[in-house]
């Protein structure tokens, strides 16, 4: 039988309890159904799971009216929010604040 949310005890603001069983339901019948369906198409000739798999392939490409899919350059932004106005300090200014801050942490 499905799990009915609805039938949960009520939490706070009108919320419904839910145990792991009733989560984890819907993840199970999907691992049921990818197994059924991979059963199925193993028994077919190779042609036909070919032809399947260009299918399945052509619905990760966007299509008309869907935004492609681009990495982030989070790699350019972290390094743009790094930039200052002032030069890189020199080996001898790093060594002195290094100094410096193991004087405060330690005496």
């Amino acid at each position: 039988m499905t799990p009915n949310i609805w039938d949960a005890p009520h939490i706070g603001n009108g919320l419904h309890a839910l145990e792991p069983r009733d989560i984890m339901f819907p993840m199970n019948a999907m691992i049921t159904e990818y197994h059924t369906i991979l059963s199925r198409v193993r028994r077919w000739p190779v042609e036909k799971r070919i032809a399947s798999l260009e299918d399945v392939l052509r619905t990760l490409v966007p299509g008309e009216g869907q935004a492609s899919i681009r990495p982030k350059d989070t790699f350019s932004k972290a390094l743009g929010l790094l930039r200052t106005e002032k030069p890189s300090p020199t080996d001898e200014e790093v060594d002195a604040m290094l100094t410096e801050h193991r004087l405060e942490k330690y005496g």
